[in-house]
């Protein structure tokens, strides 16, 4: 025997609330996990999400098909009489009736074309989860194996939101990972809250060089426990801690800290930190060497902290003290005339990147600072007089075949 339309789709929701409960079941299982399994709770959450998709296809395909002449039921004979007396006549009647059937089409049209728009739009989500879903796969293979091998690895990279991850990842460095000497946590939302967990465990990973927690949005809170952190990284050469609000207070922290490994560190950046004069002050007093030797210092950026003039004064005996600083950036700074004259007397022979820009260093600032080889000079209201002192540059560097990078607007 033939199923009917409407056997067929009551067959078919039957199976929809058996699959559905299934995985309502399996959905109840992973959320009372004591750890919960958020990677099965995200696969039944997709499998939910396409069930639901496949039976609403379904209900629209039957809808079409009910309405559809060859499935509507015939017609009582009252009612044919009455269409037939209107035809026979030229009545409005058969018109009416024709109108009504091309509303009723119009408005499935209507129907159709938005649960196209909806599919679509469920479609890019979907795709959208499977995609956080392979990353969250990779990063769990990652964690896994530096858990099963700590001692082997030196390096760990987990860039843009493994904040799901840091517990396992906490837990691992807790150990103390004695082969770590590079961890990358860069724009991972970590904020405050994070970084304190992170911070516990880091300080047993005494063989660390290089630490990068850029843009992971933390305040003086976060900046206390890294300062206290670091005090354990003696032999750390690169910091990257920029685009992290963390200010005056923070860097104070942070400068306790570094003092322990100011002999060795190669690269600083803290960009965007705004930790201004005070904080200028801070980190000059606790990275300059004592007097006699030299610091190690190759790479500093301390771009958008407004130190203002005076900030680039107190960085004075650190930037002599490292004669082999090779980039400096200051861009965004207020650094005017007085401070361009300052950096100039400060720097040494080895510098060949210097970024200044948006900093009001004029004409007189640009007379000082033309011995550099590479200048990033944008929107420093550059006049006539400090443009001609550029061109003596330029051509001593095509003469040198060194690499020019100078960009240079608001000339005035």
């Amino acid at each position: 025997m033939t199923e009917t339309a409407e056997e067929k789709f009551l067959k078919r929701l039957e199976q929809f609330q058996d699959e559905i409960s299934r995985l309502k079941s399996g959905y109840k299982i992973a959320i009372d996990n004591e750890h919960k399994d958020k990677l099965e709770i995200m696969r039944i959450t997709s499998k939910v999400m396409r069930t639901c998709e496949a039976m609403r296809l379904m209900c629209g395909s039957f809808g079409r098909q009910y309405l559809d002449s060859s499935c509507l039921p015939s017609t009582p004979p009252k009612r044919r009489a009455e269409v037939d007396l209107g035809q026979k006549r030229g009545c409005e009647r058969a018109g009416l009736l024709t109108v009504n059937r091309g509303v009723v089409e119009v408005e499935i049209l209507e129907m159709e074309m938005e649960m196209e728009m909806e599919m679509e739009m469920e479609m890019e989500m979907e795709m959208e989860m499977e995609m956080e879903m392979e990353m969250e796969m990779e990063m769990e293979m990652e964690m896994d194996t530096m858990r099963q091998f700590p001692s082997r690895s030196s390096t760990l990279m987990l860039r843009r939101n493994c904040d799901g991850f840091l517990r396992p990842l906490a837990d691992a460095l807790h150990g103390g990972w004695t082969a770590l000497v590079r961890l990358d946590l860069v724009d991972n939302h970590l904020e405050d809250k994070g970084v304190v967990e992170l911070s516990r465990s880091l300080s047993n990973c005494r063989g660390l060089t290089s630490l990068c927690l850029n843009t992971n949005n933390f305040t003086e809170e976060g900046a206390t426990h890294i300062g206290k952190c670091l005090q354990s990284l003696s032999g750390l050469r690169m910091l990257n801690l920029s685009q992290n609000p963390f200010g005056r207070v923070g860097m104070e922290h942070i400068c306790d800290g570094l003092a322990s490994s100011a002999s060795c560190l190669r690269e600083l950046c803290l960009g965007q930190t705004n930790f201004g004069e005070e904080g200028a002050e801070n980190l000059s007093r606790k990275l300059t060497p004592p007097e006699g030797q030299e610091g190690m210092l190759k790479n500093l950026d301390l771009c958008s902290c407004n130190l203002k003039t005076a900030g680039l004064s107190a960085l004075r005996p650190l930037l002599l003290a490292n004669p082999n600083l090779e980039s400096i950036g200051l861009s965004r700074n207020n650094i005017c005339e007085k401070g361009a004259q300052i950096l100039a007397d400060c720097v040494g022979s080895r510098l060949v990147d210097l970024s200044l820009s948006f900093n009001e260093i004029g004409d007189e600032g640009m007379k000082r600072s033309k011995k550099m080889v590479h200048l990033l000079l944008i929107g420093i209201a550059l006049g006539l007089d400090g443009a001609q002192e550029l061109l003596p540059v330029v051509l001593e560097m095509k003469l040198c075949a060194r690499s020019a990078c100078l960009l240079i607007s608001s000339v005035q």
